[in-house]
């Protein structure tokens, strides 16, 4: 069976799959008759439940339900609890990537490998954290493009078909999506897209504007009401979806007739475009001061740029285009249907790698990307007796690259020489991103002040590897490159069953609930915040472990407020489920906004009570450790909790 070349935009808040056909013209997969577009969201059942439907479920219980999770991929403290269970970011990519892979497969056949897209914004850490959400469903990652770089491939490409690729033109490719925002500067010479610098901002996008008209809605309904309808996790979702239903409408028209209850209250009110634009206006500013930084930092102002290309569902917005062409008197265009453009562009370089005949001769293009943010390494100040990141690759070098940096050994017999690679703009390692330490092993027979050059490379996709030789001898030394903080990932299956319930049943503590996640490194140098949360998860899951087990006297208070809490927890949430029922049953109005305060008010009983149950259990386990004589935990090293208490007191320490 013949494969299509794929690509697949794994958005905040949608997600698209393509693939380019036999013409050469990009298509994307259709999910329902009307739409390729999927919500990127997941409600666990017994299976997890990806897209439209998921958001419908939503509303039926909170705590199975995830959303959003794009944001914090790459970032070993974040994780969503579902049904007692942290997930991390990465798995939550996987189920999504899964029911994507699925729905393409039913149109196209057999599927093997993937381009996938990321925010350009997106550091080393995040982008290797999205390759491995990829690869654990069983698919090979072709590459990983920058998301407005596919837009701009899927643009350009449509005047390459035109044959409209005469003149060189520079374009400023304004991409703001669900949850992110990138500014690309390109510059298209024929078939070459050449990034030229690029910026952006991973926590600016839509949902910020939602968030803006969320907040705008509840304080309404605090003056009118004295409650706030954000205090009910179920309502606050409903008040989000709402916000977002107001977006698109006012991209469209001036106004919005808004009706919101709360515990069996009534808001209601028209919403302007007006009142929109003063709400989400200093947002739209901030993407132009990114947009103006990337100009800058390029060499060009305003006048160089031939064209500003809207990607993204939230470029829609009116103000957006308004605001661009007043600030930079610099044509606006939006693409073709900028929901699905990066998705086609990220197809089309599936093609061009993938070197299949979907592309003729005529049709191919060449590729030239930047790096996003500057490659350091991590030495010492003896004036100031400080770590500092030294910059060997700054942001915006063209791709590929390589820096070279000349190390000398301390003593005869040396083993190795340790690197530790950063990813950033600052002079201080704790604002960078730690990528991991790059070990390079030497021939014991070297003597003191040996010459040792450790090669870092940007291969065209900015992926990071790093090479190593010694002059002297003229042989190459073995280099291994130990990255940072990244879980283990199990595979979905596994996820699955822990999911579903089918390893611990309601009301134990039993640990076997939230396995305690494997960390393939953490050192001293670690961020504060990853120390501090890999420790509470350490304690969390001692916690579960003893919860039905003999405890020193000390910890006799916590263990039973354990039990206390989780038997509340669980008492709350069947509650939760049989008010859902009634909700479902025939009701009279009055009746049907009785039972919704009565819903909120549980919900925020069960919300306050798990919170509650989490630190107890860390508590627990804290106390546990501290006071037992025990030798041994099942999955839990002694050893890297007394490191860990170590290193996060150092700095501590280093903070006074």
């Amino acid at each position: 069976m013949q494969k299509f070349p794929v690509g697949f935009d794994i958005g905040t808040t949608i997600s698209v799959a393509a693939y380019v056909d036999q013409s050469g013209t990009p298509q994307v997969v259709k999910q329902t008759a009307s739409t390729g577009l999927v919500p990127s969201a997941i409600f666990f059942d017994r299976e997890p439940i990806v897209g439209k439907q998921a958001v419908e479920l939503s509303v039926q219980s909170l705590d199975n339900y995830a959303e959003g999770f794009k944001r914090d991929v790459g970032k070993p403290h974040y994780r969503k609890r579902i049904n007692g269970l942290d997930i991390p970011p990465e798995i939550l990519t996987a189920f999504l990537v899964e029911h994507l892979t699925n729905q393409t497969r039913h149109l196209v056949g057999e599927l093997s490998e993937v381009v996938v897209t990321v925010p350009a914004y997106f550091d080393q850490r995040q982008r290797s954290a999205t390759q491995r959400a990829v690869s654990i469903t069983g698919l090979n990652v072709l590459d990983v493009i920058n998301e407005p770089t596919a837009a701009a491939i899927a643009a350009g490409y449509e005047l390459i078909r035109a044959g409209e690729t005469d003149t060189k033109r520079r374009i400023l490719v304004y991409d703001l999506g669900g949850g992110t925002f990138d500014a690309t500067l390109l510059e298209i010479d024929g078939r070459i897209f050449r990034t030229l610098g690029t910026d952006g901002d991973i926590y600016l996008g839509g949902r910020d504007f939602d968030e803006r008209i969320a907040t705008n809605i509840a304080e309404t309904f605090i003056d009118r009401h004295g409650i706030d309808p954000r205090c009910d996790p179920s309502d606050l979702l409903r008040l989000d979806q709402l916000a977002t239903q107001i977006k698109h409408a006012l991209s469209q028209s001036e106004s919005f007739d808004v009706s919101f209850q709360h515990a069996g209250l009534l808001c209601g009110f028209s919403f302007g475009r007006r009142l929109f634009e003063s709400l989400v206006g200093p947002l739209v500013e901030r993407t132009i001061m990114t947009a103006q930084s990337v100009i800058s930092e390029a060499g060009f102002d305003w006048p160089d740029v031939d064209e500003i290309l809207l990607v993204g569902g939230s470029s829609r917005i009116p103000l957006v285009r308004k605001r661009l062409e007043s600030e930079t008197q610099t044509p606006v265009r939006m693409v073709s249907d900028p929901d699905t453009s990066i998705a086609k562009g990220a197809a089309l370089f599936a093609a061009l790698r993938s070197e299949t005949d979907y592309l003729d001769e005529a049709s191919k293009f060449d590729v030239v990307n930047v790096n996003a943010h500057s490659l350091g390494i991590q030495g010492f100040d003896p004036d100031t007796q400080q770590r500092v990141n030294k910059i060997i690759l700054p942001r915006n070098t063209p791709l590929p690259a390589t820096a070279t940096q000349v190390f000398t050994t301390m003593a005869d017999g040396q083993p190795n020489v340790r690197v530790r690679l950063l990813e950033g703009e600052s002079e201080n390692p704790l604002f960078c991103t730690a990528l991991g330490q790059c070990v390079v092993h030497l021939d014991p027979s070297l003597a003191k002040g040996t010459e040792v050059r450790v090669s870092c490379s940007y291969d065209a996709s900015g992926n990071i590897t790093v090479a190593s030789n010694v002059p002297a001898t003229k042989a190459s030394a073995f280099v291994e490159l130990r990255r940072e903080g990244f879980a283990e990932l199990d595979s979905l299956d596994s996820w699955r069953r822990r999911i579903a319930g089918d390893e611990a049943g309601e009301g134990s503590l039993d640990a076997s609930a939230t396995p305690l996640p494997k960390i393939v490194m953490l050192n001293e140098d670690s961020s504060l915040e990853e120390l501090l949360e890999r420790l509470d998860q350490i304690y969390a899951y001692v916690g579960r472990s003893v919860s039905d087990q003999a405890v020193p006297t000390e910890a006799i208070a916590t263990q039973r407020l354990a039990k206390t809490l989780q038997a509340e927890t669980n008492t709350l949430k069947r509650l939760i489920a049989l008010l859902g029922l009634k909700q479902q049953s025939k009701k009279t109005p009055l009746e049907k906004m009785q039972l919704q305060g009565d819903v909120a008010r549980v919900r925020m009983a069960w919300d306050q009570s798990n919170k509650l149950l989490q630190h107890s259990c860390i508590s627990l386990g804290r106390t546990y450790l501290r006071f037992s004589n025990a030798d041994t935990i099942e999955n839990v090293s002694f050893q890297e909790v007394e490191r860990l208490q170590q290193w996060i007191q150092r700095q501590l320490d280093a903070q006074q």
